[in-house]
């Protein structure tokens, strides 16, 4: 099965508890659908780098972060992001398939999670720099 990151952008105005909930019921869909080795990567709440207004018409300015790493079948990728869709508090996805183990995978940051690169522009950042 080939690995996927999906990294999703949820309203930051929820409570921990509530966001916590989310991403494990995400976690737990993508288990539903045949995943396995399923990896979230919560990186809390980060300032947007311009306003994006949520499904209930408000400006956000914020938002929390989550990357989730995990091996699934692709009918498992559109469940998700069909999921992902409708739900009023996520604000923004994104799902990237790798072909091979991403480098951002494999490296540990301080928290003990995977480091996506600098400032945050995703796994392969490093590599393209310098």
């Amino acid at each position: 099965m080939p690995l996927y990151e999906t990294t999703v952008v949820i309203n930051s105005t929820l409570e921990e508890s509530v966001i916590d909930e989310r991403i494990q019921k995400i976690a737990d869909l993508l288990t539903q659908s045949g995943a396995k080795d399923i990896r979230p990567d919560r990186r809390g709440v980060r300032r947007l780098a311009y306003s994006i207004r949520g499904k209930d018409g408000q400006w956000r300015t914020q938002a929390d972060y989550t990357f989730l790493f995990y091996e699934a079948p692709g009918t498992a990728v559109r469940t998700l992001e069909s999921q992902l869709r409708i739900d009023e508090d996520v604000l923004r996805y994104m799902t990237v398939r790798y072909d091979h183990e991403p480098p951002a995978a494999e490296v540990a940051d301080d928290n003990g999670g995977p480091s996506v690169g600098p400032k945050g522009r995703g796994p392969m950042a490093e590599e393209s720099e310098g």
